[in-house]
């Protein structure tokens, strides 16, 4: 905390010592009569004076106005960007047909391109990131036809192992899909293991688009470090009812979290 705010909490702050509260309410009463007072005697009527504080009051109303407009205009926003096929990937993995999860995409972008463009595979290391296997298969999924039932995140996970096992080093880490510590534990470990395989963090990289609402969270907060790079996959159309149109793609934008440990380094100076 500034030591200026620390030397005025007494008189601000009716909590923090009653007295001084009430003697600086008192002091601050006679100050204004007689700064009133002062400007009666030199401007001569009360009509004046009432004028002088309304256009003082509505000064500062304006001021106080603007400033909250350029403090939002000026706002850091959050920096999104192209990023290039990484070595290392880590995917969130949910359920749904497997060529349309977000997982699928991402790990094809950086094995060899969107479009299989890239003469050699760039991906050497995927850590798959799923819910624990179900009793049974889930059932529809809202985009599916009415009798149709969709593999679950779990079967997705060793699908994908299975297609590029050989190729790349493909690595399934179960999660509780719904609580956000445990995610950021497991992601944790991840980027631990990566230091033991004695991995380039610059080239590794989390995605956090597919899975529940909590696993994104749980990855989001796990990768705040600065050298932790974080990653979604931005669909290039929407179909009607809002949901990602999977026959369009999608593209990998790079998400800088920079700008929120710059304000909260900021705010941390202001207090």
């Amino acid at each position: 905390m500034k030591p200026s705010r620390f030397f005025l909490r007494p008189i601000l702050d009716s909590k923090a010592v009653p007295l001084l509260f009430i003697i600086a309410v008192v002091l601050l009463n006679l100050l204004s009569n007689a700064l009133y007072e002062g400007a009666k005697n030199r401007l001569s009527r009360p009509s004046l004076v009432a004028g002088a504080a309304v256009l003082l009051l509505v000064m500062i109303v304006v001021g106080y106005t603007v400033f909250h407009w350029i403090r939002k205009r000026f706002r850091p926003q959050l920096a999104i960007a192209d990023i290039a096929p990484r070595r290392g990937l880590i995917v969130l993995v949910s359920q749904g047909h497997l060529d349309d999860i977000p997982a699928t995409a991402a790990i094809r972008y950086h094995f060899r391109g969107e479009k299989n463009e890239l003469t050699e595979p760039v991906l050497t290391h995927c850590w798959l990131v799923t819910s624990q296997r179900p009793p049974k298969e889930p059932e529809l999924i809202s985009q599916g036809p009415s009798n149709e039932s969709v593999p679950s995140a779990w079967n997705n996970a060793q699908a994908l192992k299975e297609r590029y096992e050989g190729e790349v080093d493909m690595y399934i880490r179960t999660i509780d899909p719904e609580n956000p510590e445990n995610i950021f534990q497991v992601i944790e470990q991840i980027y631990a293991e990566a230091k033991q395989l004695s991995f380039e963090q610059e080239n590794l990289v989390a995605d956090f688009t597919g899975g529940t609402k909590m696993m994104s969270v749980g990855m989001v907060l796990a990768c705040t470090p600065e050298d932790r790079d974080l990653e979604y996959m931005r669909p290039r159309r929407f179909l009607k009812g809002g949901h990602p149109d999977p026959n369009a793609g999608s593209d990998p934008k790079l998400v800088d979290l920079n700008f929120f440990l710059r304000s909260s380094k900021v705010m941390d100076e202001e207090t």
